[in-house]
């Protein structure tokens, strides 16, 4: 599990063969991101702010399927404050 340095994701990890992204948010539960590339999930790590990164590259950009872990699910994915 890579190291994530940010106040709202709690833990992300990317499958490759997939190219899905799960993000887990801190207050929103999980999230699963399609169609993310390794490049993109590459650029999110070495981000300075994977919040900011997370709101401008990731959340309007691929369709998510909210995975649980908060009593009722998102209509959509989270957008946090950078």
């Amino acid at each position: 599990m890579p190291y994530v340095n940010s106040g709202s994701i709690v833990h992300v990890e990317h499958d490759a063969q997939s190219s899905e992204l799960r993000i887990t948010f801190r207050d929103a539960g999980t999230y699963s991101f399609h169609g993310v590339s390794g490049a993109v999930y590459q650029a999110f790590l070495e981000a300075p702010s994977q919040g900011r990164f997370y709101n401008d590259h990731i959340r309007q950009n691929y369709p998510s399927t909210f995975q649980g872990d908060v009593l009722e699910p998102l209509a959509a994915a989270p957008s946090f404050a950078t």
